[in-house]
């Protein structure tokens, strides 16, 4: 399935709207390929980079990985 990350500031605790995308990436269609099998063939890990153009501060990092079983 897909592979998501979001953020928030620290000082909003997670709580309310304060989430936003940072990334995602889906099902390549040509390639026959779901971004969680990037996850899988590395063993578990997942590279995203952090936007350069956010506030400074402090944030919470939330990945997300959608499991779509058979």
């Amino acid at each position: 399935g897909p592979v998501l990350a979001y953020m928030a500031p620290m000082a909003s605790k997670g709580q309310g709207a304060v989430w936003f995308k940072i990334f995602e990436e889906g099902r390549d269609n040509a390639k026959d390929y779901w971004a969680v099998d990037r996850i899988y063939e590395a063993k578990g890990y997942f590279d995203v980079v952090i936007p350069v153009d956010i506030a400074p501060g402090d944030y919470y990092l939330r990945p997300e990985v959608i499991a779509l079983h058979e």
